[in-house]
């Protein structure tokens, strides 16, 4: 704003500024002169006065001679110019003293201006600092709106999701199902021969759980060599049918060296033999099928490892088994669970 301003004054007054500059140079340079005429004639009546004496004797007769040769018209003359050279001197000294004090003003003027220009200067620096601070201020806040925005959208993503599910279930709940009444004789325990199988995603595998332990029992023997000391140990066989079987053999003697099954879990690979339950039900070639030709109903059991999401799919199969005879049990899993079994556990109740 200072610099704006002082830009803005006009040139009448610039041009005024340096005729008082000029003139104050050149009366300093006069006033100069004249101090130094005047500190040499001193200089040379302290070191001669007997000469200056007889200057001044000399220069009083020259001036008697020229008095006595010049009328008085032209010695009034004289003096009347010399009494208006002494006012023109007098209005000089004046004019000098009023431009020295005026040229203190200007310098007084001047030095306020550059002060103030200089406070200028320092408020533009403050400001553009604080400026400063408050663009990182203001993009720290932009950041953290952002964030907050993008926790806010999560956040009502999920509550929708949720508003989803809740209508999702509501619509289960209160869908009407047929129900069909089954006979259901008392419930056996599990005897002869059994096959095991999977429901999973409304489709049927058949485990090998057989096939796998007799793949434990020779390899029992090897993993119970190699334990040495420890009370535990953790192996694995398969796979069969895609289905890899993961033990825990314990030593039941420290003595004997004797060990014992304590539990297994049966993991799953990718490239599972499933079939969908209509299939697997109708088609006489499916594999179920198949399975299911091998035995006979009056010496066979099915056991069934049926996770959620498949217990309508279960209830097709247990209406189709109970037609031709085969006994059968079902044991739920949640989602997520392997299938697990070992000695502690209980034989499943069959129908």
């Amino acid at each position: 704003m200072a610099k704006k301003q002082m830009n803005q004054i006009p040139t009448e007054g610039q041009d005024t500024f340096l005729d008082i500059v000029a003139n104050l140079v050149g009366i300093l340079i006069i006033l100069i002169m004249v101090i130094g005429i005047r500190a040499k004639e001193a200089l040379l009546l302290a070191e001669n006065p007997s000469e200056s004496s007889v200057a001044t004797d000399n220069q009083s007769g020259a001036e008697e001679i020229l008095l006595s040769s010049v009328s008085s018209d032209e010695i009034a003359s004289l003096k009347h110019r010399k009494g208006e050279v002494e006012k023109r001197v007098a209005h000089l000294h004046e004019e000098i003293t009023s431009a020295e004090a005026k040229g203190q003003e200007i310098q007084k003027i001047l030095k306020d201006q550059e002060d103030n220009l200089t406070h200028t200067k320092e408020d533009l620096i403050l400001a553009e600092t604080e400026l400063a601070q408050n663009q990182n201020r203001m993009g720290e806040a932009l950041r953290q709106q952002t964030i907050m925005t993008t926790e806010i959208n999560k956040i009502q993503r999920e509550y929708q999701n949720r508003l989803q599910e809740k209508k999702h279930l509501q619509q289960k709940v209160n869908e009407v199902h047929e129900l069909r009444h089954t006979h259901t004789p008392v419930a056996n325990l599990e005897k002869g021969n059994v096959l095991y199988f999977r429901l999973q995603g409304g489709k049927v595998t058949y485990v090998p759980i057989d096939e796998l332990l007799e793949q434990l029992k020779h390899q029992a023997q090897q993993v119970a060599s190699g334990m040495g000391m420890r009370k535990e140990v953790t192996s694995t066989v398969g796979p069969v049918l895609n289905f890899n079987m993961r033990y825990l053999l314990r030593r039941s003697d420290q003595q004997t060296g004797g060990i014992e099954l304590k539990r297994f879990l049966l993991i799953p690979d990718q490239g599972l033999q499933e079939e969908d339950i209509a299939l697997a039900l109708h088609n006489p070639n499916s594999r179920f099928q198949q399975y299911l030709a091998l035995v006979k109903p009056e010496s066979t059991s099915l056991v069934f490892w049926t996770y959620s999401d498949s217990f309508q799919e279960y209830r097709q199969v247990q209406e189709y088994l109970q037609e031709r005879g085969f006994s059968h049990a079902g044991r739920p899993l949640p989602l997520g669970r392997y299938i697990s079994g070992g000695p502690d556990g209980s034989n499943a109740a069959v129908q």
